[in-house]
């Protein structure tokens, strides 16, 4: 092979390896951005429905330059892969004269774990600290800021479960909800707030409705499922559904004040 030829190929030559580099680089901070928006759009969720233990999965296809670079970050961060985990996974296989049908792939994923507040910690160091939190409020509007103050509700991520494969990345996130101001905050968010967050004169009224005052459709977790409010009779008592959880569909009667002290509790307010 002669000098030219070789020198003709675009990887030896400066100005794609100059090129080449800004596009890896490129693709890593807007894959992380692209990951963190993500993990906001599950942790600022609004409905109350999602209880006090909020979960889901999320799904990313990612280029294999993001891949590789997150499982390199957690290795060298002391946080070890726990296996190859194999899945079946549906993909259509398109046929002849536009004829498909679906077949099962397996998948090889790597699994990480995390779990401890340390491992948490190294993991917000590649993809930001705020990314594991968010904030149970509607989204605020254009230009507009929100501020956190007391008694709003957290959502923390507890537990993550990352496997990478070599294009695609399945996280499965387990958070708990916090009440700003109350004493059992998780250290990570204390860590946060550096200064007692500012009171809302609003809160206190609503508290002090909400402990009066109950409304069709308020939900409140009672023996690990989410009730609703459907009806209330002359004798102060609460008919319920449960709309989440193992008994859905599931009716029964409470007493008034037990259903207020519960609404109350969900919402933060005691």
């Amino acid at each position: 092979m002669s000098d030219a030829s070789f020198n003709a190929f675009p990887d030896l030559n400066v100005q794609y390896q100059q090129l080449w580099s800004e596009c890896y680089v490129r693709t890593i901070y807007s894959s992380l951005d692209h990951l963190r928006q993500e993990f906001w759009w599950f942790l600022c969720r609004y409905g109350q429905s999602q209880g006090l233990y909020p979960k889901g999965t999320l799904n990313f296809y990612f280029p294999s330059a993001f891949t590789n670079y997150i499982s390199n970050f957690l290795e060298l961060a002391g946080l070890v892969s726990e296996g190859e985990c194999v899945a079946l996974e549906p993909q259509r296989m398109v046929k002849t004269y536009f004829m498909y049908r679906m077949v099962s792939k397996e998948v090889h994923y790597q699994l990480f774990r995390l779990e401890s507040d340390d491992a948490i910690h190294k993991f917000t160091q590649m993809i930001g600290t705020m990314a594991v939190f968010g904030v149970r409020k509607k989204l605020p509007r254009k230009v507009a800021e929100l501020v956190i103050r007391n008694l709003d509700l957290i959502n923390a991520i507890s537990k993550i479960e990352l496997y990478i494969s070599a294009s695609k990345i399945k996280v499965r996130l387990y958070a708990f909800r916090y009440v700003i101001g109350d004493g059992s905050s998780c250290t990570r968010l204390l860590a946060q707030i550096g200064h007692p967050a500012p009171v809302n004169p609003d809160n206190n009224a609503v508290a002090t409705r909400a402990q009066s005052i109950l409304r069709l459709k308020s939900k409140f977790d009672f023996m690990g499922n989410v009730y609703e409010v459907v009806e209330q009779f002359p004798n102060d008592r609460i008919r319920a559904v449960c709309k989440w959880g193992d008994l859905v569909g599931d009716e029964q009667e409470f007493d008034k004040d037990y259903v207020i002290q519960l609404v109350n509790q969900k919402r933060g307010l005691n």
